[in-house]
């Protein structure tokens, strides 16, 4: 084995190049402890302070050795030269967010082209003025301080080591000084109100509030690290986290923060797809791509948004008396590209969370980490074509982009098609304390569904077979045929939305103000037949004319959102407080028409509303610690709802004579929700957690009478959970379990025979769950989770405590499991690096109840995709249902005749579902360009 040693810059690096005729190359290894100096480039950009040490982004030590030595072994032959890695024009200085900073050390992993492609933390030392800060305070500083240092070491470039004309990767020591973003100042020189509060204790106080690092942004500068730094707590908060390392303290257990990372590699469809990286949740479609997908979670039957708040970049979505179903959610134009992470709360435990949180709220939040141009085209089964492209200049902050996608593709079955576009362009800026943002969004889309079928009409293979012909109308008679074959092919429907949100920060250490103003345009149609000819109410004798519903909803909607928030200093700990404020106002039509089998002629209203509700919702919170080991996070929710609706399908006749087609009424109601988290240390990085709330899902239109005070689904929640949250070295563990029950007062579940969700009556639920993930550096990211809910209607008389009494709430799977692993390896191929990748997708869905005490089909799905990237050329491969299962995807028990219209429809109940997608493959080819030419 050939040893050399040689100097550069302050650095020694050691290689090894192995010898005898199977050698493949040299293994370059860094031994000694390197410090880089910044010297002239870190202290230009710091005027204030030439030549200190809190003026450098990294430091270097020079190496003592006069002489670099070469050993051959058995051969004392000199060493070739070995040209250590230069670091080239490094990014702003980092500092942190309060009057503390330190010094972070990582084993840095240059590669062949000179980007840092792992930084392992190997160790961090605050400042001296650390030691006046409380263990919680200090541990809440180091964890800002080493996040914002990963930050800026994952932001450098270095010429790459070389020996000769061989590109070398190395690894090195590597150290980097993050001072304090201001200095100790005096009690009288503060500009806050309150004396009292000592300047350390303050910036504690945010740097433990923003419960993880407090990143620095692309400019790595202060402003973004103070900008940042407070940005987990509350929804409709843009989050712009660089960092992987994150530490929280959340509302609940069930609170997750969920950075997309690696795991966007697994296949998936659209952004509402994202939400299955949350234990429990389970998404089904019945309609197609473009229809909304239905969610299950914590045991409730979510339908396509009401009992789940959804928020895009602080935007709440949840469409008030939706022709289709109250609280509808159509995220579409949230390209999946630029959503960098999501948060989801289980229950209503947030007093920030609003109307529709009846199991959760969840809020996207959009950044594109990776900047540049990136363009991708992908072609796959079924015709299948995805385009997307993505702009995100390298000089500006993550959150700003523009970036737009298109997708078509037949379908996997007749009546299948689809054709989407989406578009979304933000502006995302940074002065001094100011912080904001300007986003604008459009999207469209249209689509062919097959909605359900009847089971046993698809084992007697006569689903679509003409009558009397004894033919097939639209379908084979092959099993596959049958099973996606459909009955009415007048259904599918068409999207459109456009919109503009604005938001505005400004905040320093001990307070932050938000403000968020938000507008959009809705238009949604739907045409869909359940039942095919069974409740059609002439009374002529003539035939049935058939059930299918044309659902039409137009929506304006206009709200801000504000928050403020306080941080104090009282009994030695950091006390936290906010107040917030939302407003929002929709004007909506909302109609639903039958129509004439295959002509399409509307012959019937089922009802036809101009709606238009007001929302005044405040809330306020507080956050109290008064030992080392126990926080206590309180608050109430309140929230007034004003209606005005007319009703424009009212009888033109009553027993008196003659009256006009329409009414007109107003209602209004009140809902008070009171929420508290008990938060107990055990360990270091190990916490117990207990939460309480009320929550409320406000009232469909549609159930609303003159001066009525406004009845409200009541929502009762407990939770109890213990959550684990460690980084060792170069792996990040985090796990948790929990037990929860939730009773709600009003319940609602699908009627295929409306063709809407309709009210159900009081229910309760209770479960548990079980949550893992496994990061390490940039190679492997496992997520893996396991659900266990039962959910009941409630009998007359029941008891708080009697769970799981009554018939079982149909529906709502029992078990739901979940895993999504990502892994890369770096390879190289004649001297060139290529980055190879992998990664599955895996759900297992247990039986589901359905009425009449059926059960559903339990069901396993796997995923895969495989990706290799050279330079700026990617080339992706994915396969959905890799093992092409034939899965239900939706199943339903009621009565239906879709034989023939001149027979009475039949009062036996029968089994009915929709079919899930076979397999499907996407072959993509992906381009990332940098026209800035810096990384």
């Amino acid at each position: 084995m050939n040893v050399y040693e040689t100097h550069a810059g302050g650095a020694r690096v050691r290689a090894w190049q192995r010898t005898g005729p199977c050698a493949l190359g040299l293994r370059l290894r860094v031994c000694a402890c390197v410090f880089f100096l910044f010297t002239s480039a870190t202290r230009a950009q710091d005027a204030t302070t030439p030549g200190s040490d809190a003026a450098e982004g990294g430091e270097g030590e020079r190496d003592q050795s006069d002489a670099a030595e070469a050993n051959r072994e058995g051969a004392g032959e000199a060493a070739p030269a070995i040209t250590p890695p230069t670091l080239e024009e490094p990014p702003p200085t980092p500092q942190a967010p309060g009057s503390v900073g330190g010094r972070a050390r990582f084993q840095v992993l240059i590669d062949e082209t000179g980007a840092v492609s792992e930084a392992a933390p190997d160790g961090i030392t605050l400042d001296s003025l650390a030691a006046s800060l409380d263990v919680e305070a200090r541990r809440a500083v180091e964890i800002s301080v080493l996040a914002i240092a990963l930050d800026y070491v994952q932001r450098l470039r270095f010429t790459p080591a070389r020996q000769g004309d061989e590109a070398l990767a190395v690894r090195i020591a590597f150290e980097v000084a993050v001072p304090p973003r201001q200095l100790p100042r005096s009690d009288a020189s503060m500009d806050s109100p309150d004396a009292s509060v000592s300047p350390d204790a303050a910036d504690a106080t945010e740097s433990d509030e923003a419960e993880g690092p407090a990143p620095a942004g692309e400019s790595g500068g202060a402003e973004s690290g103070e900008a940042d730094a407070d940005e987990d707590e509350g929804f409709g908060a843009s989050a712009s986290v660089d960092a992987p390392v994150r530490e929280r303290s959340g509302s609940t257990a069930g609170d997750f923060d969920v950075d997309i990372g690696d795991l966007r590699r697994v296949p998936r469809v659209g952004a509402q797809s994202m939400l299955t990286l949350v234990p429990g949740v389970l998404l089904t479609q019945h309609a197609n791509e473009g229809h909304a997908l239905a969610v299950y979670l914590r045991g409730f039957d979510a339908g396509e948004g009401e009992d789940l708040e959804v928020l895009v970049d602080g935007m709440p979505i949840n469409e008030i008396s939706n022709a289709h179903g109250h609280g509808y959610v159509d995220p579409l134009f949230a390209i999946p590209d630029v959503v960098d992470s999501l948060r989801v709360v289980q229950g209503p435990f947030d007093p920030a969370q609003g109307d529709f949180a009846t199991a959760g709220t969840a809020e996207y939040r959009l950044g594109v980490r990776e900047r540049g141009v990136h363009l991708s085209l992908g072609y796959g089964r079924f015709d299948e074509l995805r385009f997307s492209g993505v702009w995100a200049p390298a000089e500006s902050e993550d959150g700003t982009f523009i970036a737009l996608s298109y997708n078509q593709g037949d379908g996997f079955g007749p009546n299948r098609s689809f054709r989407n576009g989406s578009a979304i362009g933000r502006y995302e800026g940074l002065s001094g304390k100011l912080r904001y943002s300007l986003m604008a969004f459009g999207a469209t889309g249209t689509w062919l569904s097959a909605n359900v079928v009847r089971a046993d009409d698809v084992s007697r293979r006569r689903v679509g077979q003409a009558e009397g012909e004894g033919g097939t109308d639209r379908c084979g008679t092959s099993r596959d045929a049958q099973f996606f074959c459909l009955y009415d092919p007048n259904q599918g429907g068409s999207t459109q939305q456009a919109g503009i949100v604005g938001r505005v920060r400004h905040g320093d250490n001990n307070r932050i103000v938000e403000a968020t103003l938000f507008g959009r345009l809705r238009s949604l149609r739907i045409q869909e037949n359940f039942t095919g000819f069974s409740t059609d109410p002439r009374t002529d004798g003539g035939p049935q004319r058939g059930d299918n519903q044309d659902q039409q909803y137009e929506v304006t909607t206009i709200g801000a959102r504000f928050r403020y928030r306080l941080a104090r200093s009282f009994f030695n700990f950091a006390q936290r407080f906010e107040a917030g404020l939302q407003l929002r106002y929709d004007d909506a039509l909302t109609r639903a028409d039958r129509r004439r089998d295959s002509r399409g002629t509307p012959y019937r209203t089922d009802f036809d509303r101009e709606v238009r509700e007001t929302l005044v919702g405040a809330y306020a919170r507080a956050e109290l610690q008064f030992l080392s080991w126990l926080r206590v996070i309180g608050g109430a929710r309140l929230d007034f709802f004003g209606f005005n609706v007319t009703d424009n399908n009212f009888s033109l006749v009553d027993d008196v004579g003659e009256r006009l087609e329409r009414r007109s009424f107003s209602a209004a109601g009140v809902a008070a929700s009171p929420r508290g988290t008990i938060r107990a240390t055990l360990v270091e990085g190990f916490d117990f957690v207990f939460a309480a709330g009320l929550g409320a899902r406000s009232t469909d239109a549609a159930a609303l009478s003159e001066a009525e005070l406004a009845p409200f689904a009541r929502v009762t929640a407990l939770e109890a959970g213990l959550v684990f949250d460690r980084e060792f070295g170069p792996y990040h563990v985090e796990a948790r379990g929990s037990l929860f029950t939730t009773r709600v007062s009003q319940d609602l579940v699908f009627n295929p025979e409306a063709g809407r969700n309709t009210r159900l009556g009081p229910s309760s639920r209770g479960g548990g769950l079980l949550q893992a993930r496994f990061h390490y550096g940039v190679y492997l990211d496992l997520l893996g989770s396991v659900t266990y809910t039962r959910a009941h209607l409630q009998l007359v008389g029941s008891g708080v405590f009697d769970l799981f009494e009554g018939p079982r709430l149909p529906f709502v799977p029992s078990w739901v499991g979940r895993l999504d692993a990502s892994g890369t390896l770096p390879v190289k191929i004649r001297d060139e690096r290529v980055n190879l990748g992998l990664a599955i997708g895996a759900q297992f869905v247990g039986p589901r109840p359905l009425p009449l005490e059926e059960v559903a089909e339990r069901y396993f799905l796997l995923d895969f995709a495989a990706s290799a990237r050279w330079r700026f050329l990617e080339v992706r491969a994915a396969v959905r249902n890799l093992f092409d299962a034939r899965y239900r995807s939706e199943e339903f028990v009621y009565t239906s005749n879709f034989r023939d219209p001149q027979l009475p429809p039949s009062m036996l109940a029968a089994r009915h579902f929709a079919a899930g997608a076979p397999r499907t493959y996407l072959l993509t080819i992906a381009l990332h360009l940098d026209p800035s030419g810096s990384r």
